[in-house]
């Protein structure tokens, strides 16, 4: 895996591994190996969502990018836990398993999705409708703000083809019942990113990691003899 920047939450305090902040980076450095690598691991987990994202050219209002986070990590005797995803009020918790795994369309699509639509056609006042005539409109307005003109992303070729489209209800309309009809592609974007990051590697990590607190601790221990006996 190559190697990324990585951002870590303790307490819900975020800390660069790399940043400015002395003081936060010193509060991390100073954890016990394993606590360590487990929060790093969290912070490349969630990098590679993001970039999952960026990569399936999901990227619209950026929620399922900035929503996801990792809790406080919690150790109970010589277990740990750490929640890693959206948070239950978040917009994104919402959403995001919709773009992961897909939805099955009324006629066709994402045949293993546990998620379906129930009807082909919806409503033209509807909330689905409302829903994609706004992202029309935010993806006409970024690909008017674009100066790029070679060299386009994924993303920057979508945001050039819905540009063109036609901003009013109908054109939204029309697209709902498309995707209500053919259903939604799944990206996997979310549990591709656990077997790539939580898999031999990771453990293989923990591994060592475990291995360098008992040896601190023993190493600790040992000195504190030593001054014992003298």
């Amino acid at each position: 895996m190559a190697k990324i920047d990585t951002e870590v939450v303790i307490n819900d305090a975020i800390i660069a591994s790399q940043a400015a902040n002395k003081e936060d980076y010193q509060k991390l450095e100073q954890l016990p190996f394993v606590e360590r690598t487990i929060i790093r691991f969290a912070s490349i987990f969630i990098k590679r969502v993001q970039d999952n994202l960026i990569k399936a050219n999901r990227v619209d209002t950026g929620t399922l990018s900035t929503d996801i986070t990792e809790g406080e990590l919690i150790k109970q005797g010589s277990s740990y836990s750490l929640d890693i995803g959206y948070p239950a009020s978040s917009e994104g918790a919402r959403y995001y398993d919709f773009v992961n795994k897909g939805v099955k369309g009324f006629k066709s699509g994402s045949p293993n999705s546990p998620y379906r639509f129930r009807s082909a056609f919806p409503s033209l006042n509807g909330p689905m409708v409302t829903a994609i005539q706004k992202w029309v409109k935010r993806n006409g307005l970024a690909q008017r703000r674009e100066d790029q003109k070679y060299n386009l992303s994924g993303l920057q070729r979508k945001r050039k083809s819905v540009a063109q489209l036609n901003t009013g209800r109908t054109t939204a309309y029309l697209i709902a019942r498309k995707i209500k009809q053919r259903g939604l592609p799944k990206t996997g974007f979310f549990d591709n990113a656990i077997d790539q990051v939580f898999n031999e590697q990771f453990y293989a990590k923990m591994a060592k990691a475990v291995g360098g607190d008992l040896r601190v601790y023993i190493k600790q221990a040992t000195s504190l003899i030593n001054d014992e006996n003298k």
